[in-house]
């Protein structure tokens, strides 16, 4: 039990403008047991109410202003590489997709010969290597330059632009607006050839916006003073927190500990889970009375964090682009067949890839029959290569009065 006398002549103290400290030195020097004199000093700190104080709400701190910055470093790390990588990156893109488009076209005429054919699938498969190497570099700086994006953070403010080439590689990525770094003929060619060719793989090409410094700068402020408010805010609500008895601390801990795990299954937001870093040393911290202790443990999990952050990006980029790019070696051969079939109408539409013109619709489609292109190819690479073929495309069906196949063999 605390004595109530000498709680009423701390109390006093206090009110004469005496600090705890000085009260506290006072006793123990008094012979006051240590244990007692703490327990008084406890009581007075827990009766203490924080008061709504505005100024000291938003006055700037090493902590208050440590993930603004962060946030805005990151930001200008994105822009330096998304304006580096991303137009080469669709120049390549644009002709990867054209090249394979008169591939397309060419291998569905009448009676093409097979060396034109050959020479253009040649043609496909160095751009295609060309544009994998890029993408693989521009997707790992991509990744690096714009680690603010997967935490969806950027949601905070509904008007900053972030890269439409990244709505285009993940359509999670999305927000009221966002800006290109390709520039506009890249973006009317590849726009072009999705709506002629309804390309799957590309979705969410929005009207192009060229990205802007000035809007970026003014966004990313934006941005960046809605992140301060909330730690503001997380601050504030830790003092109030840290007042209250043990009892309360663990109800409130449970709740938040459970917070992102019911979000990620109401909502299936993958994001929600970035929480659980902030909330556990949040928790841990609520329970620390030393304020040198604290700050030991608050500093070294911000150290930590920039270190998985760095480690993280370098690590996932590597993970989600495969590493560098080693193409296949690759054998064309042009074999030709005995037997054959006409195709009707319903058949050209489900087997090939329909041409952009309808003449070639209306031609004779003779092809390789029993055996199809498909095994005659796969025997002849299997035989040819043995152990050494990797498979993948097997055939190219030409058609015309000698209807052939040509057989692309891919091999270690």
């Amino acid at each position: 039990m605390v004595n109530k006398k000498l709680e009423k002549w701390f109390k006093a103290g206090k009110n004469r403008g005496y600090s705890k400290e000085q009260l506290k030195d006072y006793l123990i020097k008094h012979a006051y047991k240590k244990k007692e004199t703490n327990k008084i000093v406890s009581k007075s700190k827990s009766k203490q109410k924080i008061k709504f104080n505005f100024k000291e709400f938003i006055k700037p701190s090493f902590l208050k202003l440590f993930f603004p910055i962060l946030l805005l470093i990151l930001i200008f790390a994105s822009f330096l590489t998304n304006s580096a990588y991303a137009p080469t990156t669709g120049e390549l893109m644009y002709d990867t997709f054209k090249t394979l488009e008169n591939f397309n076209i060419k291998r569905n005429e009448n009676n093409v010969d097979p060396n034109e054919v050959i020479n253009l699938a040649k043609q496909a498969d160095e751009i295609y290597n060309k544009f994998m190497v890029a993408r693989v570099t521009s997707i790992r700086l991509l990744i690096l330059g714009n680690t603010y994006i997967p935490t969806m953070i950027y949601k905070l403010n509904p008007f900053f632009p972030i890269p439409c080439e990244a709505t285009i590689l993940n359509e999670n990525y999305n927000n009221f607006r966002c800006s290109y770094y390709i520039d506009k003929k890249n973006y009317n060619d590849i726009r072009d050839y999705h709506e002629r060719n309804r390309v799957v793989l590309l979705k969410n090409i929005s009207d192009y916006n060229k990205i802007n410094l000035i809007d970026l700068l003014i966004n990313s402020l934006i941005l960046s003073l809605e992140v301060y408010l909330i730690i503001c805010l997380i601050l504030f609500g830790f003092g109030i927190i840290k007042q209250k008895d043990k009892k309360l601390k663990l109800i409130i801990s449970a709740v938040l500990i459970l917070l992102p795990s019911t979000i990620f299954f109401l909502s299936g937001k993958l994001y929600s889970l970035f929480l659980y870093p902030f909330i556990i040393v949040f928790v841990i911290l609520l329970f620390i009375k030393k304020e040198s202790i604290q700050k030991i443990i608050l500093y070294s999990s911000l150290i930590l964090f920039v270190i998985l952050l760095i480690s993280g990006s370098i690590i996932g980029s590597g993970y989600m682009t495969g590493g560098v790019i080693k193409p296949d070696k690759k054998e064309y051969k042009t074999i030709y067949c005995e037997n054959t079939k006409l195709l009707n109408q319903t058949e050209k539409q489900l087997k090939f890839f329909v041409p952009h013109n309808q003449k070639y619709m209306d031609e004779e489609w003779n092809i390789c029959d029993n055996p199809s292109c498909s095994k005659i190819c796969l025997e002849y690479c299997e035989t040819t290569f043995g152990e050494k073929y990797m498979g993948g495309d097997l055939d190219i069906v030409l058609r015309g009065n000698k209807p052939s196949c040509i057989c692309s063999c891919s091999y270690r």
